[in-house]
């Protein structure tokens, strides 16, 4: 009888230790159930406020679009020419190309103009230098004029009637006449005073 009772107790105590194995299973079970992994933010992540006497140091800045972030990129404008436009084209030179005597040249930024006087024919020689003279070029190809290319004249070379236009290095150079006289007297003039300009930049 005494070994029954002591093998009872044990069992009691056995199944005693399971049930609160069990009991604490389920309540740690019940607590979990139908819980997920903590969600992780998909909001991107900004940078705490300096505490004072902290340093910050700027970062690169940068423009969001969408769901992407992109690197704001340097400037990389081309450099201005580093020769004036009435030093690059001088009166004497705009005077050859016109076949008439000019006025003094008026600068403004990167362009040099040459006008006849106002009591005389109609004649004006006007030189762009840098963005303005590539901007001139690309607004004349998309109305549709000719060109024809200019070969010997620096990197890239082109004529159309009345004015001429080239790039030497990183600087793009138009020269331009007004004339009321026929356009194919006015061709070599302008291409002989660009290939001047070119041997200067």
């Amino acid at each position: 009888m005494q070994s029954t009772r002591s093998g009872r107790a044990f069992a009691t105590v056995a199944m005693a230790v399971l049930l609160a194995t069990g009991v604490a299973g389920c309540g740690s079970s019940g607590g979990s159930e139908g819980a997920t992994a903590p969600k992780t933010s998909t909001a991107p992540k900004t940078s705490a406020a300096p505490t004072s006497g902290s340093e910050t140091t700027p970062d690169t800045a940068t423009a969001t679009t969408g769901d992407s972030t992109e690197t704001t990129a340097p400037d990389t404008t081309a450099p201005a020419p580093t020769i004036a436009p009435c030093d690059a084209l001088t009166k004497a030179e705009a005077d050859k190309i016109a076949g008439l005597t000019l006025q003094a040249g008026n600068a403004v930024e990167q362009t040099c103009t040459y006008t006849a006087p106002v009591d005389g024919p109609t004649g004006q020689v006007e030189i762009f230098l840098g963005e303005g003279a590539k901007s001139y070029l690309d607004v004349d190809r998309q109305i549709g004029h000719t060109f024809e290319p200019v070969p010997g004249l620096g990197g890239e070379a082109f004529y159309e009637e009345d004015t001429v236009f080239f790039r030497k290095g990183e600087t793009w150079v138009a020269i331009q006449l007004v004339r009321t006289n026929d356009p194919a007297e006015n061709k070599d003039p302008l291409i002989d005073a660009a290939k001047v300009v070119a041997g200067r930049l």
